[in-house]
């Protein structure tokens, strides 16, 4: 008579101090359920995004069209500077009659090869630069590509936890 009741007692103690908790802990698992689907979808494709744009950009020094444009962009101003010395050197030669016409040619011919000197070693250090970027832009790449899969197993754990 004693045994039973007081069991009864304690049970449904138990079992109302259960349900009187069970709510908050529901509560508070779907709050933090929620919270990681919110940090997994905002860190998940701000990051993918991050990484596309990124990946994007570096894959470009690839592109046959930026190396002639960063090629004729070191060319321009010794383009310049050469269709402006060809300019002075007419003004300079063209009053001296048919001796001034030798040695302007002359002239001209020395000038045409020290700017073709000129531009060939600078489209060789632009070349140079951009295999140099390529090849840094391949290692990175490929450390991306070995290292993006952790990433996202190493976040979901984090998320999970």
């Amino acid at each position: 008579d004693t045994l039973i009741p007081t069991y009864e007692r304690a049970v449904k103690g138990a079992t109302d101090i259960y349900n009187q908790g069970a709510g908050g802990v529901l509560n508070a698992a779907q709050n933090q359920a929620a919270m990681a689907r919110q940090a997994q979808t905002s860190l998940g494709e701000t990051g993918e995004s991050a990484l596309r744009t990124g990946i994007s950009g570096l894959q470009s020094l690839f592109n046959p069209d930026y190396e002639a444009n960063q090629i004729r962009a070191a060319l321009q101003p010794a383009q310049a500077q050469y269709a402006q010395n060809i300019t002075n050197q007419e003004a300079q030669f063209g009053g001296m009659g048919g001796l001034g016409s030798a040695r302007q040619a002359l002239a001209g011919r020395q000038l045409a090869g020290a700017n073709q000197a000129l531009q060939a070693n600078t489209a060789a250090q632009v070349q140079r630069d951009i295999a140099g970027q390529r090849m840094g832009v391949g290692q990175t790449l490929a450390n991306l590509g070995q290292t993006i899969p952790w990433a996202e197993v190493r976040l979901r754990q984090v998320l999970v936890m």
